[in-house]
Order: structure tokens, then sequence, then C-alpha cells
């Protein structure tokens, strides 16, 4: 045979395979089949489970049925609804609904408590307000009444020990400054936050009282603050951290500009001298939407880009925005008639708590799947949209939370993970968890001295508490940590 021939056979081969491979990949599409780790072709969906913590042995029931697992799964699930429990030795029960899909893997994230907790108290001082980082590594407190005038000042103190080649993380509280003259004009009373940037280095404190801003150089004892309207030459309404923590995004109701801290430059954004500016950043991203042309613009390389919403249409003014912590691709837009999820990647968009009286956006979860609303009766609802890659779907679910208490006067708040909301239960003074959904509420622990603060470390594996010391008016508020992972 000639290699001629020799090449137009293969080719034809090649064709042929490929067309059979090709109807075969249908066929399963078609069918919502998959083909097992044995190359059986089921007409089933598969459960894969991932603990944390990792290293814990435990027991799966389905609908109270014992199962067997091969590498963290349940394999050859039926369509349909289950109830899931997981069971580990000193740890607290988790159970789950589950829907299962043929074809389509269920992956669950099982975050375990340990049925006895320890305790250990981290600070010795009067802990007047504490703030959490957004990716929880640091908490930072402020002590303004202390009987050793050298606990005054600001704080941070580590979640966790690190050691790595570049860094050193300490876990001893280290003090950032003095209680001096100017830091107890800016924070007088209780009216003030504190936001660090994204990588720890400086401090955004904001005096609500005043609506005054000031930045601290966290990496230098005792620095004088800067003030940021002097900076600018006028007071702002607004400022908060982005890009890569030196700028922050300054704003009134006509201006928006960007201000280099460390330079002092500034890049404007937007002026429009006849109507509010409506934008919304994390720290890596800015977001301005323009009612008079329903178009969303996007920051980047100092100039507005318009966003190509393609065939999404937004009939109503944009009187909000809010975007995640750590999720640039999606955001909630507020209008007269209540809120939208928007899906950048996706180019998605959904009205959120349709028949729900004036909700209003609490807070959002880091990742942007979570949004916690309240309303004017303090209720409180959670709305959960997660992108299903596999099924090529958004899926949403709107889930009402009894106990939470979403007014100001509460405490609640998405952990730093965004895998659980925490809250203060007033009724018996208890720290609880519960996860997005709705789902495995636990109750972490029981004081009647417990404080409105509480959060996660990064890895989930220690709860921060604030705690009083005793029940008297000279009594002391101090930071606690819980651990969450038997040893």
């Amino acid at each position: 045979m000639s290699s001629n021939k020799i090449q137009k056979f293969l080719l034809f081969f090649f064709i042929i395979l490929t067309l059979v491979l090709a109807t075969f990949v249908v066929i399963l599409y078609v069918n919502n089949s998959k083909v097992t780790d044995h190359g059986i072709v089921t007409n089933s969906g598969i459960i894969r489970i991932t603990t944390d913590p990792t290293n814990v042995s435990y027991n799966v029931y389905l609908d109270d049925k014992k199962q067997n697992l091969v590498d963290n799964r349940i394999n050859d699930v039926t369509n349909g609804q289950y109830t899931i429990k997981v069971q580990a030795q000193n740890y607290t029960d988790w159970t789950k609904k589950v829907i299962v899909k043929n074809g389509i893997v269920t992956d669950l994230l099982v975050k375990l408590f340990p049925s006895k907790l320890s305790i250990t108290q981290v600070t010795q001082t009067n802990i007047g307000k504490a703030f959490v980082s957004i990716d929880g590594l640091y908490i930072y407190y402020v002590v303004k009444s202390s009987e050793f005038g050298s606990d005054t000042g600001i704080w941070r103190v580590a979640t966790e020990q690190s050691t790595s080649f570049f860094t050193q993380i300490d876990q001893n509280p280290l003090k950032l400054t003095d209680m001096t003259t100017q830091i107890q004009s800016v924070i007088t009373g209780s009216d003030y936050t504190l936001t660090p940037n994204i990588d720890n280095t400086k401090l955004l404190i904001h005096d609500r009282k005043n609506n005054k801003f000031y930045v601290l150089n966290a990496s230098d004892f005792n620095s004088t603050i800067t003030d940021i309207g002097q900076m600018v030459g006028f007071v702002p309404d607004n400022a908060s951290w982005m890009v890569d923590g030196s700028d922050l995004l300054v704003s009134t109701q006509n201006i928006l500009f960007d201000l280099n801290i460390n330079s002092g430059t500034t890049n404007l954004i937007e002026y429009r001298p006849n109507y509010k500016i409506i934008y919304a950043n994390n720290e890596t991203s800015v977001y301005v939407y323009e009612n008079s042309e329903k178009a969303l613009y996007k920051y980047q390389n100092q100039k507005l880009t318009k966003i190509d919403l393609k065939n999404i249409a937004i009939t109503e003014d944009v009187t909000a925005i809010t975007v995640p912590g750590q999720n640039s691709n999606v955001l909630l837009l507020k209008t007269a008639s209540g809120y939208y999820y928007l899906n950048l990647t996706r180019l998605y968009i959904k009205d959120i708590l349709n028949g729900v009286k004036n909700p209003n956006l609490v807070t959002t979860s880091n990742d942007g799947t979570s949004s916690l609303f309240s309303t004017d009766s303090n209720l409180c609802y959670i709305f959960n949209a997660i992108d299903n890659i596999a099924s090529n779907s958004i899926e949403t679910k709107e889930t009402k939370i009894d106990e939470v208490d979403c007014s100001s006067a509460g405490y609640v708040a998405f952990a730093p993970q965004s895998t659980h909301l925490i809250y203060l239960y007033k009724i018996d003074s208890s720290i609880r968890s519960i996860e997005p959904d709705g789902s495995n509420k636990s109750i972490l622990i029981t004081d009647a001295s417990l404080q409105p603060f509480a959060n996660f470390n990064r890895q989930s594996d220690y709860l921060f508490v604030l705690m009083k010391d005793d029940s008297t008016s000279t009594s002391k508020t101090n930071l606690y940590k819980v651990q969450l992972v038997n040893k």
C-alpha cells in the first residue's frame, strides 16, 4: 500500500473515531450521565464531602443509612432530595438537606465544631472596640481606659501564628500608637471605625460623629495621623481603601477621585455637578453607575471604561451599589423597588427578595455568594447565589433567619471565609454560627459577659470574642480565643 493510501486511511479512521467520541459525549450530556472511575456509564449523581477540619474520621448517613465512602465520595446516588448527616467523635453533628442530580457532583463543605470548647484569654487590658481585617489575619482594638497608662492606645493582635522564610507573624499583641492627644481627639466616644488596608500597613480612622477621615501608619509606632480633609482641601463625604493599600477612593456628592496617600497626588474619576455619583469599590475595583445612560463603568488604568452588559437592561434608576470585599465580579444594585444581584462574569441579573417590604442590605460575604438583609421590623433574610459550573447555572435561594437581630443594636457578621454567619443571640447571651443557607445552627459559646464582637481566623480553627471579666461596673473587657479544632 502506498504512503498516500495509508495517510488517507489514517485520516478516515481519525474522522470516524472523532465522530464516535463526539456522539458518545452528546449522549452522555443529553442523558445527564457520567463515566465512573471504572468506565461505566450511569444515570446517577455523586456527593463529595470535604470536612473542616480535614484530619478527622467521620461517618456519613444518607436518610439515616450509613454510607461507605470512596475517596470521600458517595457514589451512585439517584436523582432526588436527601438528608445527609456527618458524625465525628468529639464534634457536634452536621446535617443538611441536599438535592442530587444525575451526572452532577454535589460538593459539600462540612464545618465541624467540637462538642467541648476550650477558651484562652488573649489580652490583659480593657478593650473599648475591636475590628477585624478583611482577611481575618489581624484584630485591631482600642484601649481608652486602663489602670495602666501604658495600655491605652491602638493595638493589633494576629489571629494565628505563622512562620515562613520571608515573614514571621507573632501572636503577641503589638501596640501601634499611644493614646496621644491627636488620637484621643479623633476617637472620642464610641462612634468611630478602624479599617486596615489590604496589607495591614495603614489604618483608616473614621470619626463618624464629625464625619472626618484620618490615616494612621501602622508600621511606624506613634506616627502622626494624616487628616484627609486637610490633605485634599475639603471635608469628604466618604473615603475607603483601594488598589494596593496606598490609595484612597475619596468622594463628595458630585466628585469622585483617587488619592495616593504617599505622594498626595489625585486623579479625578468622575465629576457630576447636577446629581449624586453612584459608585462602589473594594480594594481592587471601582464601579460607577450612570443613571442618565443606564450604563455601568469600571475604573481601571486611571480611566472609566464602560462595561458591555449585553442584553441586561436595568430600567430603574440605581440609588446605590455594593461590591463584596474579595469578589469584584458581583454587584448588588439598589433601586426604588428593591435590590438586584448582578454577576458580571456570567452576565446574569436577578431581583432579590421580591415581595419583602423595604429590604435593607446589612452586609455581604467576602466572596459575594451571600448577602444579609434586614426589614423595618428587624427580620433577617439571606440571599445566596452559587455559580454551579457543572449544570451551567446560578442557583439562588432566599432564607428567613430567625433569632438574628439585624438592627443596629445587634451584632451579625459573615466570617472572613464567607462560610458562616456569626451573631450574638441576646436571649441567652450566646455567640452562634449559622451557614448562609440557614442550616447547621451551632451554639459556639454561651456567657453573660459576651460583648457584640466575634469572628473566625483565616483557617476557622479559632473563634475570637470579646468578654467582660466580671459583671461589676469596674469590669474589664478582653479578647478571648475559642479553640474550634480538637488537638
